[in-house]
């Protein structure tokens, strides 16, 4: 089993990868809040976000449990999308029992 970053080898990790680009000094617990809230967002359950970042209690993940505006929008989307195909569905299915009792 892998152990998780400690957060002096992730700050290096960091600083070694902001160097190499040129990029302006950022804290490195800024990418991880990014890293925790995509995982998020992507599905990984919390409790396994809990095991990857290493905090003892949950409340900790929970903070990384952001709900950006684009999640929202997207969320809204998926959610609309398949209210709609299952809308069509009971369409055609009351479509085929009304020609079946015509007949």
């Amino acid at each position: 089993m892998h152990l998780p970053f400690r957060y002096r080898s992730w700050v290096a990790i960091c600083d070694q990868a902001r160097q190499a680009a040129g990029t302006p000094r950022v804290h490195a617990h800024a990418f991880r809040h990014t890293f925790a809230t995509n995982m998020a967002e992507g599905g990984m359950p919390l409790d396994v976000l809990q095991r990857v970042l290493g905090h003892r209690h949950m409340d900790t993940v929970m903070i990384y449990n952001e709900v950006r505006q684009g999640r929202v929008y997207r969320e809204y989307q998926e959610a609309m999308a398949v209210q709609n195909a299952a809308r069509r569905l009971d369409d055609q299915s009351d479509r085929g029992h009304a020609q079946l009792a015509a007949r």
